[in-house]
C-alpha cells in the first residue's frame, strides 16, 4: 500500500538555481493532478526573487526536489501542469506533417 504524502511537512523545496538559497515551502498547497508521487510548487526565491518551480518526485521512502528557474507565470504553470502528457503519436503525427514543405511555409507565414 502507498504511504499518503505530507507536502506540509517538506521543509525545503531544493536550493534556488541562481542563488543557492534554500527554497521554503509557500503558504499555499502545491499543484494537483499527477498522483501522490509527485508535485509541483511555482514560487519566488526569497533572497534574489527569481520566479522557480520545484517538482518533488517521491518513491519508497525518498524525496527529490529539482528547481528550474522559470519566466512563466502562476497561471502559466497552472495551466500547462493541468494538460495532458504529449503522447508518442503526437510527436509522430507532427513529424509527417513537417515533411510537406508547403505545410511547414504555411505555418511560418502565419505566424508573422
Amino acid at each position: 500500500m502507498k504511504k499518503k504524502i505530507d507536502h506540509a511537512a517538506e521543509s525545503t523545496l531544493g536550493s534556488c538555481p541562481s542563488c543557492s538559497a534554500a527554497l521554503l515551502p509557500p503558504q499555499s498547497q502545491p499543484f494537483q493532478g499527477r498522483g501522490d508521487d509527485m508535485s509541483l510548487y511555482y514560487l519566488e526565491c526569497s533572497q534574489c526573487q527569481l520566479p522557480v518551480f520545484s517538482v518533488n518526485i517521491y518513491q519508497d521512502a525518498m524525496a527529490t526536489s529539482i528547481a528550474f528557474m522559470t519566466d512563466l507565470t502562476r497561471e502559466d504553470v497552472k495551466q500547462f501542469w493541468a494538460r495532458e502528457h504529449i503522447q508518442e503519436g503526437d510527436v509522430l503525427a507532427l513529424h509527417e506533417i513537417m515533411q510537406e514543405p508547403s505545410t511547414v511555409y504555411q505555418l511560418l507565414y502565419k505566424l508573422r
